[in-house]
């Protein structure tokens, strides 16, 4: 047979081990590597050998979320993952005090204190 059983095996064992590691598949699921060997005699003295190696692999975790349902301007059903009706906000860091001047006028600026503030 020339290993072809073991090359078969390896094969079929690597998609296992991977589906193993994979975060997405149920964990403690059970996989299987089956190596099957089948024998048709010919005559009494020779036969034909067929080397198949199957796996069977666990499945995907399933994964809930919810969704808003809305339209878009067409008419046509849209689904998105967060609320399209809730105000976005815009948070940004100042880096320098020179952002002040590009501040729009109802922004109030605070400043930190320090030690030497106390």
């Amino acid at each position: 047979m020339g290993g072809a059983a073991i090359e078969r095996f390896d094969d079929e064992l690597q998609p296992v081990l991977d589906n193993i590691a994979d975060p997405n598949t149920v964990e403690t699921a059970i996989r299987e590597v089956t190596l099957k060997v089948k024998i048709k005699p010919k005559e009494r003295g020779y036969a034909k050998i067929d080397i198949v190696c199957t796996s069977k692999l666990a499945g995907s975790e399933s994964y809930n979320t919810n969704i808003y349902i809305g339209a878009d301007v067409n008419g046509r059903a849209e689904a998105y993952e967060h609320n399209p009706e809730q105000l976005k906000f815009q948070f940004t860091y100042r880096q320098s005090e020179k952002n002040d001047a590009e501040q729009p006028d109802n922004i109030t600026s605070f400043k930190r204190s320090t030690e030497n503030d106390k």
